[in-house]
């Protein structure tokens, strides 16, 4: 069925949103409460429009190809994801008291969990 709706897209989270026509709706996006712009008018194909409608939002933070891409850090030992960069602070220390016999010469990451350095 053809029904003429509008197309709103949020600009925070690049949701399409579409709104059919004659019928109350809002040009706020529910999941980031800014105001949306209209994309344009179109005569919908109601299934492609929900279709649309229920698509996940985008994150930056997990498309690699984002400058905002944050890799998700796996303890090779456990599967953990537990696990936390190495500070320079903490490698000078471990470095100035055990010398070369340092489990952290060379390391960038411990996990939590299990204790593993790599």
């Amino acid at each position: 069925m053809i029904i003429k709706k509008y197309c709103y897209e949020c600009s925070k989270c690049n949701q399409l949103y579409f709104f059919e026509a004659g019928k109350e709706f809002s040009d706020i996006c529910p999941i980031c409460n800014v105001k949306m712009d209209l994309e344009g008018t179109y005569n919908c194909d109601t299934d492609l429009a929900e279709k649309a409608k229920n698509t996940p939002p985008y994150d930056p933070t997990k498309d690699p190809n984002s400058p905002y891409y944050i890799p998700i850090i796996k303890c090779p030992t456990c599967q953990s994801t537990n696990a936390q960069k190495i500070g320079t602070g903490e490698r000078v220390v471990s470095v100035a008291t055990m010398g070369i016999f340092s489990k952290k010469i060379n390391k960038s990451f411990k996990c939590k969990s299990c204790g593993y350095t790599w």
